[in-house]
């Protein structure tokens, strides 16, 4: 049971990942603005359509590892389904902050850098250091 959803985490972070990486990426500045924001936009639906199946395989998962009978499962979907919304929020911010750092990455000073480098998302600013 633990395992199927370590797995399904463990495969979010690893889509998440591979997205912003292929955004950092990019083709180069030089390359025309034209070819550059529709190859953007391409990433960016991409992006959204890997995470959007993802979170469908995730939630599967969750829910036959969980064996839950169809009245629990009434009453856990709408708390996973928040849950999930808000997961979603701090992943989001999660993948502007790399954006930002790719983009930045050239002309970011190294006061800058460890500046970004020490921000703390949401998510880990009430875990212990």
């Amino acid at each position: 049971m633990g395992s199927k959803l370590l797995v399904g985490t463990l495969a979010s972070t690893l889509l998440l990942v591979a997205g912003s990486t292929a955004l950092a990426q990019a083709p180069a500045a030089g390359s025309g603005k034209a070819a550059a924001t529709a190859s953007k936009n391409n990433l960016d639906q991409e992006i959204k359509l890997l995470r959007k199946d993802v979170r469908a395989e995730k939630a599967r998962t969750v829910l036959s590892a969980l064996e839950l009978n169809a009245d629990q499962t009434a009453k856990f979907l709408p708390i996973y389904k928040s849950f999930e919304a808000d997961l979603a929020k701090l992943n989001d911010l999660r993948e502007a902050n790399i954006r930002e750092y790719a983009a930045n990455y050239t002309t970011m000073t190294d006061k800058r850098r460890i500046s970004w480098s020490t921000r703390r998302s949401p998510i880990t600013r009430s875990a212990p250091p």
